[in-house]
């Protein structure tokens, strides 16, 4: 029994000591900060990006940015627009924009407040490659 006490203080007391103060990190007000949401692939079949605002942290929900200009261009000068189709969707249309592989394409957004965000040009790779990959693992002999 005694050493039983003794185990019992002796758990308790490492227990104590070994607590870890709680962080609390301060998070100040989010910036206004632009969310796209969206994938390209040469699958033929309409594109949808979603915009919206970040929101606070500790908050939870969804703020669409609405009354933006979204459009893609290709390699060859193309335009595709897209057009809202609802707060913060915006879509393109299935018989004019048809990704083709080995086509490069830039994203461009045109905030109601005018702000511009251009992505930088992104290749169209076949399905099957990673992260700008060439087919170098189909090359390889094993």
């Amino acid at each position: 029994m005694k050493h039983t006490v003794r185990y019992i203080f002796l758990v308790v007391s490492i227990a104590t000591l070994s607590c870890k103060e709680v962080y609390d990190p301060l998070i100040y007000d989010t910036q206004k900060v632009l969310v796209v949401d969206g994938l390209i692939s040469d699958d033929p079949k309409p594109y949808h990006i979603r915009l919206s605002t970040a929101i606070r942290f500790d908050s939870t929900g969804y703020l669409p940015e609405t009354g933006a200009i979204v459009y893609v261009t290709d390699d060859s000068g193309n335009r595709y627009d897209f057009v809202s189709e609802g707060p913060g969707n915006y879509t393109s249309d299935r018989d004019n924009f048809k990704p083709q592989i080995g086509s490069t394409y830039t994203l461009t957004i045109e905030t109601k407040n005018g702000k511009v965000y251009k992505s930088s040009p992104q290749k169209l790779l076949p399905k099957g490659t990673m992260n700008g990959a060439s087919n170098y693992a189909e090359k390889i002999k094993y």
